[in-house]
């Protein structure tokens, strides 16, 4: 059909557009009249919303398990219910501008979705930070498109009318939900809040708003029925290869690509087999593809096998191919999977395996784009057969899935350019959950039969129904977030116990550090030295721990250190004898509260207060010499790191209150990153080089071996900008290979703690000592887990076209 090319200006107060200048009033009136429908739907619908916003946050808020989270909750609620006005305005403001430009200049909208230029970048994965928002837009709008398809396609037909073309493309559709989602991500991406009230929001949209468009669809299409716009549809007609071409064979396309087929227009895809539309940006992104894989074979100089003379007639069409190949996937799901499914070998198989069907017909080959999608599919796959990522026993399952991929790739062009295709996302799925097993007892473990029992339902029952990928990778979405619910439980108690571990060595070492400073080069007796070494620092320990919320309680006790040691000193005349008097009572207070912080024992409490009352009454009424014959005292000595550092990590005999000893090992679990120098000791007259330093202590409690100088390469660096979550492969003597992931690592230690993909702990190493590792080749650092297998590969593959000297395995050279 030929195409017009009509331009429109926005239907604004201001005036009618070009377009409407020179069209007739009918079609005015039927754009006018969808914009007015489009317009107040949106309006009420995203009212709705945001009313069930304001509930849903309330509630969430008031069912939180922890006054943090409570708090994110309301201050979201808060923020938005500010917001709210602002947002509702900008999002109709922005549909209704999107609306307008389509009418102004249809042809830019689909001029956008089509590639400019084909590279690498095509199929780069977006920031991680933005992944899980897309993930959840490209969801709706997936569903979107599936809910309301036959209103949909009536909307895309009587627009296109409108326009004088055949039908607009599906994301080109100002109302569709490709528009109406990522317009409403446009409004709430920017917003500053948590990436949880973000997916909180997109969940409701998905509940709310999405469930409400088929009724806002039909109203448009009754307005444009009524304004004679197509009142009566034709049959949905959708090729399976591209209309564009003749029947030549140009651009590699066979004849039986360029045949029409007729389906019901309710179907979503031709003969049950298309389960999501392509747009003409997919089948340009597929030419592309075409385009560079025959480039690279002319510059390998590889021609295709059916160029002999061997090969005569007309190529088998599309669904002769299909069938052969469905042929040969049900030998595989019989696990005897022949031996030659790559590339050239299969190619060749099938076109034997067809010719040998049509017998006395001569040698047929297979056509030009069945040959590409076969070779383009082979090379996916070699790259995923050679990730170093994926244990072998994985990859042995994924290759099985080559034949019914090369299905789906002849069966939708779009699953090369749709990152969100649903083989794509089936495969991606796959290895993810293969990322973190081991060679070794790897096919015991319950991935790795979940993995196998789904391959084999795919084999069995996929013939040309796209929809099953879906269904079975929500099946296999749910199987996993149990298993991952159960490793994060494991690996974040984990992760407590090593933090707690090294965050509580900290604080003891800080607590010895400045009792120690305070005794330092004063000549105490010998009772009060054990009170503050044995008794005193349990005091010190607990309010160390609890400082974040009560730092004068901290404060406190150090003090309470600096009047013991000034009170059992002979004082030097009348005036600081006088003061010491005063104050005694009220330390014996203060001592009496700390020691009942601690549950400590009444009997020994008395018993200890009759101790220090001779050493007061030694010290206040008697001379030096006096004093040091009635309690005997000891010079205190600068304290070696090596002592502090010999504290024990067992609570149970330093507290003497088991719920005591409990609170001190949960504190220390949620100590906050230490805000003050270790080296503060609050002792006025103490010189800092006679001061034990703690980092030796910390460094005590986690002992390493001493190296001459530190060695500083690019393996250090490495360690060092390794992010939690990152998965490595470790190599032991035996050349086993266990793959680990980065669970957590020390802001003040280094020290890294590795899990496996249950979360169990597997080993813990320090920074030095995994650049060595590294250094060495016992580590590997593997790939991102986060970026899709499939987008990989693809990357892969452009970079063989790039490269004309490559050789890729499956292609003949």
């Amino acid at each position: 059909m030929a195409q017009t090319n009509p331009k429109v200006v926005p239907f604004d107060s201001k005036g009618i557009s070009a377009f409407a200048k020179n069209a007739n009033a009918v079609q005015n009136r039927a754009i006018s009249g969808c914009r007015d429908v489009y317009s107040g739907c949106i309006t009420k619908i995203h009212r709705d919303f945001f009313d069930k916003v304001d509930d849903e946050l309330f509630t969430l808020s008031d069912k939180a398990e922890s006054s943090t989270l409570q708090s994110v909750y309301f201050d979201a609620m808060r923020f938005i219910r500010k917001e709210r006005d602002r947002l509702q305005t900008k999002f109709v403001d922005n549909a209704l501008e999107k609306y307008d430009e389509f009418w102004d200049n249809p042809e830019r909208s689909y001029q956008d979705e089509l590639p400019q230029e084909l590279d690498e970048e095509s199929f780069s994965l977006v920031e991680n930070e933005d992944l899980e928002e897309d993930l959840a837009i490209t969801t709706m709008v997936d569903k979107g498109q599936k809910l309301f398809h036959t209103d949909l396609y009536a909307l895309e037909r009587r627009f296109g009318a409108l326009l004088g073309i055949e039908m607009i493309d599906r994301d080109a559709n100002p109302v569709g939900p490709y528009n109406v989602c990522y317009g409403f991500e446009n409004v709430i991406k920017p917003l500053d809040i948590e990436l949880e009230i973000k997916l909180v929001v997109y969940k409701l949209y998905d509940r709310v708003v999405l469930s409400q468009l088929g009724e806002m669809y039909g109203e448009l299409n009754a307005v444009l029925v009524k304004n004679g716009v197509l009142t009566k549809l034709p049959r949905q007609t959708r090729r399976r290869g591209v209309s564009t071409l003749d029947t030549t064979g140009k651009n590699g396309l066979s004849t039986g690509d360029q045949l029409d087929s007729e389906v019901d227009e309710s179907s979503g895809f031709t003969g049950g087999q298309q389960s999501i539309p392509e747009s003409a940006a997919d089948v340009q992104m597929f030419h592309s593809l075409q385009s560079l894989l025959t480039g690279w074979r002319t510059q390998m100089q590889m021609g295709s096998p059916f160029q002999s003379p061997v090969y005569t007639g007309a190529a088998f069409e599309t669904h002769d191919v299909l069938n052969a190949l469905s042929g040969l996937q049900h030998i595989g799901a019989g696990q005897n999977v022949p031996t030659f499914q790559t590339g050239h070998e299969l190619k060749l198989f099938v076109s034997k395996e067809l010719n040998d069907l049509h017998n006395g017909e001569g040698n047929r080959p297979i056509g030009a784009l069945e040959e590409d999608v076969i070779d383009m599919v082979g090379m996916i796959f070699d790259f995923i057969l050679d990730d170093k990522d994926l244990p072998d026993p994985i990859k042995g399952l994924i290759s099985r899935l080559q034949i019914p991929v090369v299905k789906a790739a002849m069966l939708e062009k779009s699953f090369f350019a749709r990152k969100q295709h649903p083989v794509r996302e089936f495969l991606n799925s796959l290895a993810r959950a293969g990322v973190g097993l081991d060679n070794q007892g790897c096919e015991t473990s319950p991935i790795y039969m979940e993995i196998k029992s789904i391959v084999g339902r795919v084999l069995k029952d996929f013939d040309q129904d796209i929809s099953l990928f879906s269904d079975l990778l929500n099946d296999f979405t749910a199987f996993m977030e149990k298993d991952d619910q159960r490793s994060r439980i494991i690996e974040e108690r984990t992760r407590q116990v090593t933090e707690s571990k090294e965050q509580l060595q900290i604080a003891k070492s800080k607590v010895a550090f400045e009792i120690a400073a305070r005794m330092q080069g004063k000549e105490l007796p010998v009772i009060v030295r054990s009170f503050l070494d044995d008794i005193w620092k349990d005091v010190l320990l607990l309010a160390y721990l609890r400082k974040d919320k009560e730092s004068k309680g901290w404060n406190k006790s150090l003090q309470v250190v600096n009047r013991v040691v000034t009170s059992v000193m002979v004082p030097a005349n009348a005036q600081a004898r006088q003061v010491i008097l005063q104050d005694i009572p009220r330390l014996i207070k203060d001592i009496r509260v700390g020691l009942e912080n601690i549950s400590f024992e009444p009997h020994k409490m008395s018993v200890l207060f009759k101790d220090l009352e001779v050493c007061h009454v030694a010290a206040l009424s008697a001379t030096a010499k006096a004093s040091s014959e009635q309690c005997v005292s000891q010079p205190v000595t600068c304290v070696e790191p090596e002592q502090v550092a010999e504290e024990k990590l067992d609570l149970s005999t330093s507290v003497r209150d088991p719920a005591m000893a409990a609170e001190i090992e949960s504190l220390a679990g949620t100590l906050a990153d230490l805000d003050e120098s270790l080296f503060e000791t609050g002792a006025e007259n103490t010189k800092v080089s006679e001061i034990p330093r703690t980092d030796r202590v910390i460094q005590e409690a986690y002992p390493e071996e001493p190296e001459p100088k530190a060695l500083r390469d690019e393996f250090v660096d490495q360690a060092e900008a390794l992010e939690v979550g990152q998965w490595l492969s470790f190599k032991n003597e035996q050349s086993d290979v266990s793959r680990v992931k980065l669970s957590w690592k020390s802001p003040i230690t280094s020290l890294c703690v590795f899990v496996n993909k249950k979360g169990v702990k597997v080993t813990e190493i320090t920074i030095q000592d995994l650049a060595s590792e590294l250094r060495d080749g016992a580590a590997v650092v593997l790939e991102n887990p986060s970026v899709p297998v499939m987008d990989r590969a693809l990357s892969a593959m452009m970079k063989t076209f790039n490269r004309p000297e490559t050789h890729v395995e499956g292609l003949p050279a």
